[in-house]
This record gives structure tokens, C-alpha cells and sequence, in this order.
């Protein structure tokens, strides 16, 4: 399985939501990194399942639990009333609180002070 080289971000609100299961915490991040290419992620539950090595349906409830805490956004895309992929979205609104910047342009960009990249 190819593993992507980009790094992952866990916001200080996700990492210290007491309700998050320790996993659910390093899927975010997994599903962050994978939203660098295109600004969404549209890997498939298998693909999270084998990364962790436990059953599409551990992925799903995951899943099913940020989206209800407001961490991610999903989006079903259609081809001829089939499911054809489904993309994550990082929901930079709820993360601390307030309308977000989305992570590439918080990471990508040079710092003004010093004109070098974050680290």
C-alpha cells in the first residue's frame, strides 16, 4: 500500500476532545494529510482499515462520529445514481470555535516575520 509523504495536522481542539477515541484522533490527521493534493481526502474506508488494521466498519463509525462533532464534512459524488467516491472535507469552521483558514494556506505560506516555512 502507498502511504503518502505529507504530514499530518491534529489541532489542539480534536486532540483534547475527552469524547474522541485515541484513533479517531490519528484518523483526522491521516484524513488532513491525504487532504493536501486536492483539499479533500477521497480515500475509502478499506484503505483506512488496512492503514490500521481493523474492519471497514470500525472506519466508518469513526468517521461517523467526527462528522458528528463537527471535525469533518462528507460528500457523496454521483455517476448515473452510483456512488462513484466519496470525499472528506476538513471542517476548518468548527476547529477552534471560529471560521478557519484552511490548513494549506496556513502551511504552504512563508512567514512574513521571517521568510521561511512554518515548522
Amino acid at each position: 500500500m502507498d502511504k503518502p509523504n505529507y504530514y499530518s495536522v491534529i489541532p489542539a481542539d480534536i486532540r483534547y476532545d475527552k469524547e474522541l477515541k485515541p484513533n479517531e484522533k490519528l484518523l483526522y490527521g491521516e484524513i488532513s494529510a491525504l487532504s493536501n493534493k486536492y483539499g479533500y481526502c477521497n480515500a475509502g474506508n478499506s484503505y483506512f482499515a488496512e492503514l490500521y488494521g481493523v474492519h471497514k466498519n470500525t472506519i466508518s463509525d469513526w468517521i461517523k462520529h467526527l462528522r458528528s462533532k463537527g471535525y469533518i464534512e462528507t460528500e457523496l459524488i454521483y455517476e448515473d445514481k452510483e456512488i462513484i467516491e466519496r470525499r472528506i472535507y476538513i471542517e476548518t469552521k468548527k476547529v477552534s470555535g471560529k471560521v478557519g483558514i484552511p490548513i494549506h494556506e496556513k502551511i504552504d505560506t512563508l512567514s512574513v516575520e521571517t521568510r521561511r516555512p512554518y515548522q
